[in-house]
């Protein structure tokens, strides 16, 4: 539904990055650790399949 974050965003542990919705109920997904949004995978709007790469984090002090 909508992003919370843009590419090149610095975001702490825990931090909101994308509200989803389903057809039972709205969530807000977060990341897991600190990091720097590198790259969003779908627009607002689109359907995305469970599973699927939302985005892309670089967490610093790990490789690719």
């Amino acid at each position: 539904m909508k992003w919370l974050v843009s590419e090149g965003d610095e975001i702490e542990a825990w931090a909101d990055v994308v509200e989803v919705q389903s057809d039972k109920s709205t969530v807000n997904i977060q990341s897991p650790k600190e990091g720097i949004i590198k790259k969003i995978h779908h627009e607002v709007g689109d359907t995305v399949l469970v599973g699927a790469t939302l985005v892309d984090i670089d967490y610093p002090g790990e490789g690719d």
